[in-house]
């Protein structure tokens, strides 16, 4: 069982990497290529925190810290952007590591139905992988 929350434990281990290493995690180009609007800084901050979390070469730490990958939550007010980071991570899944399937759950279907036509139409104008 962790010992701290992990949001503050992202915090000290992300900025002694910062310090101590030339591995920052950044959104990928072909990610914000692909994005209508620019992430603002916040969700560029959430971004790094899950590439942290999928970084094989810290797993150790991370499972010594008490922590698990298995599930990822993003606690975000309304209006902060949160399809936006949705759309951003699975561009990124899908290209770093080929995920296809992914589940939303949300309140109306308006999301699931742009999400779809953004991503399996090959005629979408929002789809550009260079």
């Amino acid at each position: 069982m962790a010992k701290e929350r992990l949001y503050d434990w992202l915090d000290s281990q992300m900025s002694n990497m910062f310090y101590t290493s030339n591995n920052t995690h950044e959104v990928p180009d072909y990610v914000k290529y692909n994005l209508k609007d620019e992430l603002r800084h916040y969700q560029e901050e959430a971004f790094r925190r899950f590439q942290f979390m999928q970084d094989d070469n810290l797993l150790t730490g991370i499972s010594n810290a008490g922590f698990q990958r298995k599930h990822l939550l993003f606690n975000m007010a309304t209006g902060s952007g949160k399809t936006m980071l949705m759309a951003s991570l699975i561009l990124y899944l899908y290209k770093e590591f080929n995920y296809q399937n992914f589940i939303f759950l949300v309140n109306t279907d308006a999301i699931i139905k742009k999400t779809q036509e953004n991503m399996l139409n090959t005629q979408s104008s929002n789809l550009n992988y260079s």
